[in-house]
């Protein structure tokens, strides 16, 4: 399955939008073209665990996308930030339930860094409070 097909979808059952006559030809088409891709014959049709990966992927791109969409209004810092915290942190979760391991030196440069300031901008952009 496409991962357009996966994001229209969920945007038509979660985020209630319509869907056009013309997005449900090309949802159909590129099904179509996907399933016919993917056999040689009707005897070899079976699911295996990577098709699930696949589908698992293209369900949380297509949640990923519906959520920048919502986003789209926001400062790009913020988003990215939000990116950040969320894939990056999942991916990190995903890495060490598979068995990876962390660096056994972790190095970050604090030369530039004031955790005051960070507190402060996370407060006021994601929790709406005000310093000023």
């Amino acid at each position: 399955m496409d991962v357009n097909v996966v994001t229209a979808l969920i945007a038509l059952f979660i985020f209630k939008e319509k869907i056009s006559k013309r997005l449900w030809f090309g949802i159909f088409f590129v099904t179509l073209s996907c399933i016919l891709l993917s056999i040689d014959y009707i005897s070899c049709l079976k699911f295996s665990i990577g098709s699930l990966f696949i589908l698992l992927a293209c369900i949380l791109w297509g949640i990923e996308n519906n959520c920048t969409k919502m986003l789209s209004n926001k400062d790009p810092l913020q988003i990215v930030l939000l990116k950040v915290v969320f894939l990056g942190g999942g991916s990190l979760i995903i890495g060490l339930c598979i068995g990876e391991k962390l660096p056994q030196t972790l190095y970050i440069d604090f030369s530039n860094f004031s955790p005051v300031s960070v507190l402060k901008n996370f407060l006021e952009n994601f929790l709406i409070f005000s310093f000023e």
